[in-house]
């Protein structure tokens, strides 16, 4: 992978440039303000530096606005009062001794049982594998649910994978019918985790984000613009 060190508003960037397969250069700021450009094989260097340089203002004001929303998960000590987001709403922790390490949701609270209140790394991984075990749950039958409005097109029931991804919500993989989906979205409302299924799906139809996609998109879901937004623009600050 290369690298291009570019300076912007007296900061300095560091872009990363990645060779595929791709028709078009394509750039992107994540969440965790890594920047990626990638290109063809066949652009010449000189072209993507360029293509960089108009693009400066983009890139500074993409990453001032995640910046605002930048936040150490690893400075919770996952103490009773501290929040916690689940399908788009907020909730409380109370952490209790236990003999059994297990998590629930009971009356607007989330509970974490441990053995050892003192140990951060156990009540990490409890908290994780809660959110892993109803992610498996809700985004299964989010996929039931939207599935048949493309299944009627004559396509396969995709199989689904959950994981944490640095900068996109989800994806669709032709070679293997796979649909992967963030596995932060657990934390969304449910209305955004069935949008970005329904995006997903899609490109079961069309591969790119061309007009006919997002025409077709708009037929399935006409609020799917809102949903985005909210995403977008709501859901990051609770990452």
């Amino acid at each position: 992978m290369e690298q291009h060190k570019i300076k912007i508003e007296n900061r300095n960037y560091i872009i990363n440039i990645i060779r595929k397969n791709v028709k078009n250069i394509n750039l992107r700021v994540t969440r965790k303000l890594d920047i990626y450009v990638t290109a063809s094989k066949k652009v010449p260097i000189e072209f993507i530096i360029d293509f960089i340089e108009k693009h400066k203002k983009w890139i500074h004001k993409k990453v001032l606005y995640f910046e605002q929303f930048i936040t150490n998960i690893n400075d919770r000590n996952y103490e009773s009062g501290e929040s916690f987001f689940y399908l788009g709403k907020q909730y409380r922790l109370k952490v209790q001794e236990s003999d059994i390490n297990s998590a629930k949701f009971y009356r607007g609270y989330l509970y974490l049982l441990v053995t050892d209140r003192n140990d951060i790394e156990l009540k990490k991984k409890i908290m994780s594998n809660w959110y892993r075990e109803k992610a498996e749950k809700h985004f299964h039958k989010s996929l039931d649910k939207y599935f048949p409005k493309i299944k009627k097109y004559g396509f396969e029931k995709p199989h689904l994978k959950i994981r944490k991804m640095k900068s996109r919500w989800g994806s669709y993989s032709y070679k293997t019918n796979k649909v992967t989906i963030n596995f932060d979205l657990i934390k969304a409302p449910k209305y955004c985790l069935g949008y970005i299924i329904l995006h997903e799906l899609v490109h079961m139809r069309f591969s790119h984000h061309n007009k006919k996609f997002y025409n077709f998109l708009t037929v399935l879901m006409p609020d799917w613009r809102m949903r985005k937004k909210f995403l977008d623009e709501q859901v990051i600050k609770n990452l």
